[in-house]
């Protein structure tokens, strides 16, 4: 257990920003799950062999599977989005204040997307992110991509950590 010999300062001065990777899927999936699920059945059948043969028929189905898994694996895109730091988030906020007679923590029209590109992948500009968010993703990818960097950032710990 290394996390017991590390000291609590380590831990924590070493900690990084939360982050979560959001998989985006970039092709067809439907060939590539029943390529999957096929590979995954073979290698439970393989398991069920009796005989001589049963270890090299596992191995074969393990490598068949394998191969079909990272087949599948490349098909997407991972995007990342990190939390702000608490100061930059509450400043977002202030840029983005509740509208008039809403009941909202902050305006719902502007600030996820302004949350999104500050916390996505660096590799793209707001501008291409809107494009991006715009044209090249479903309804439900878009609500995914700035619901994760919202809850990247408002987390909250776990209600089932044990009280002192």
């Amino acid at each position: 257990m290394a996390a017991a010999t590390t000291s609590l300062r380590d831990r924590l001065t070493s900690r990084k920003r939360p982050s979560l990777t959001v998989p985006l899927a970039d092709a067809d999936l439907t060939g590539l799950s029943r390529e999957v699920a096929l590979a995954e059945e073979a290698w439970r059948t393989a398991h069920l062999e009796q005989g001589n043969q049963r270890s090299k028929h596992v191995a074969d189905a393990r490598r068949d599977l394998d191969a079909a898994i990272a087949a599948l694996d490349a098909c997407y895109i991972k995007v990342t989005v990190t939390a702000l730091p608490p100061e930059h988030f509450e400043k977002l906020i202030e840029e983005h204040p509740a509208r008039e007679d809403e009941d909202e923590a902050w305006n719902v029209d502007t600030f996820p997307r302004a949350l999104f590109f500050a916390c996505a992948d660096d590799e793209l500009t707001a501008e291409e992110w809107a494009v991006f968010l715009d044209e090249r993703c479903s309804q439900a990818e878009r609500d995914t991509l700035l619901l994760a960097a919202q809850h990247v950032n408002v987390r909250a710990p776990s209600a089932a950590i044990p009280k002192d």
